[in-house]
């Protein structure tokens, strides 16, 4: 839960200046004055349901300039993002995936969102090996919806742990590029902010840009430097998953009040 500000409460651990200037008024003024006079941050906001989601095709399992994998960098990450949400109170869940052509898309359990990231997720997790390719607008679109049957309210985040580098059969170049930012798109007009993170990551600045375009996105050096952009990252996907979900609403109005103006 979300620590929350209540004003014009009746106790609290600060004043709260305009309910206290009202009281004096009222006070002076000869009319019984509200004694609730204090604000407080209590959590009482909604919460965060996240999915952490990572890329274990086989793309990742080249070797980084340390002499590490891809893979291992985006495991030690995956690992200290569900640790730490899970720590927070959190419900977070996570899943592998790989793709074998469009009809054989695998979604590999590490953490469910009623789970604790316990012995048994870490081992799950330290267990899965890259294999196969990367049809990663599927796997974001299956994600989302997992997501939306989980929650019903608060706020949605997914996190994708990926090289950036969407590849299957059929599936490839400018094409799987766009397949992928229109299934971010869709994923943030219901609602779920995207967070796209890699390391290691042999695809080009450009290509990267391409793949993420509307999601919130970084590429690290190493997993350590997540510490110092993770907030903003998160916060800047949120505020966007807010504004295009209600774009969709506010243009259904618009269109349902052109319709109502015609049958006039």
């Amino acid at each position: 839960m979300e620590r929350v500000l209540h004003r014009r409460q009746a106790e609290g651990e600060n004043l709260d200046n305009d309910a206290l200037i009202r009281h004096v008024v009222d006070v002076a003024s000869g009319v019984s004055p509200d004694g609730r006079i204090y604000e407080s941050m209590r959590k009482t906001g909604p919460g965060l349901t996240a999915m952490v989601l990572i890329d274990a095709s086989a793309s990742t399992n080249d070797s980084q300039a340390a002499g590490a994998t891809v893979w291992e960098a985006h495991r030690e990450l995956a690992r200290n993002l569900i640790a730490g949400m899970d720590e927070l109170g959190d419900s977070v869940a996570a899943y592998g995936f790989r793709s074998f052509s469009r009809n054989d898309v695998r979604f590999l359990r590490i953490k469910e969102f009623d789970e604790r990231f316990g012995q048994r997720a870490r081992g799950r997790l330290m267990a899965l090996n890259p294999f196969g390719f990367t049809r990663l607008g599927a796997a974001i679109r299956h994600a989302s919806r997992l997501l939306i049957t989980h929650s019903r309210m608060g706020h949605r985040l997914l996190v994708i742990v990926s090289d950036g580098l969407p590849y299957d059969m059929d599936y490839e170049g400018s094409h799987a590029e766009y397949d992928v930012r229109r299934a971010l798109e869709e994923a943030l007009q219901q609602g779920i902010g995207c967070v796209c993170l890699s390391t290691g990551s042999s695809a080009g600045k450009e290509a990267l840009q391409r793949t993420w375009g509307p999601a919130s996105h970084a590429t690290l050096q190493t997993p350590s430097e997540l510490n110092r952009c993770v907030e903003p990252l998160f916060r800047a996907a949120l505020v966007r998953a807010a504004a295009d979900s209600a774009f969709p609403m506010r243009r259904r109005a618009a269109s349902a009040g052109r319709q109502a103006d015609s049958r006039r």
